[in-house]
């Protein structure tokens, strides 16, 4: 038998599942959210925003990956654990938008070591005055009806940031769906 027509909830659910190069989708924002307040939950607050500007022709996600592992074990041999969300955007070039949490005894150096961490990149870094309001910022590459349910009508608004054609969005693993179900806490 031929399917009928699509109704209102199949097109819905599709949207929600389907990948958009685009822009962010509900899951991916609330994902981000959930990630930011286990961050926070755990003690380590998303005190620093960062944006990494690559270079025009760069593999991209293969020097994030590299840079975000230098961190890592930068991080780890100081005795902490690199947690972060990040977004990527293409308006402009492509770049990522970071929230990390950077522990007060590493505060100093955490500039030489993203430029360590980064070479080639211009990397911007700054304390987070006010967490939600980051949040708000890396999360603005959505669509309106997207942005006005997580933020109603404060924050920045909705703009398409440009096609991506990697992963638009995610976390460190520590921050991450795992992460929380072994903490005991459920997953959306």
């Amino acid at each position: 038998a031929k399917p009928g027509p699509k109704v209102p909830w199949q097109r819905r659910a599709r949207y929600l599942r389907a990948r958009c190069v685009e822009r962010l989708k509900p899951n991916q924002i609330e994902e981000l959210g959930v990630a930011y307040a286990f961050a926070r939950w755990l003690g380590v607050p998303l005190n620093t925003c960062l944006t990494i500007r690559f270079p025009a022709g760069a593999d991209c996600p293969s020097c994030f990956r590299r840079g975000q592992d230098v961190l890592a074990k930068r991080f780890r041999r100081a005795g902490y654990s690199l947690h972060w969300v990040y977004v990527w955007e293409a308006k402009g070039g492509e770049h990522v938008h970071c929230l990390a949490h950077v522990p007060k005894p590493l505060a100093r150096a955490f500039p030489a070591m993203l430029a360590d961490a980064y070479p080639g990149c211009d990397v911007h870094c700054e304390r987070s005055r006010s967490p939600a309001e980051a949040l708000s910022y890396i999360t603005k590459g959505t669509d309106v009806v997207t942005r006005a349910k997580f933020q109603g009508r404060r924050g920045h608004p909705a703009r398409r940031q440009g096609i991506i054609p990697w992963k638009r969005c995610g976390s460190t693993q520590n921050l991450g769906r795992a992460a929380r179900r072994k903490a005991g806490l459920s997953t959306p």
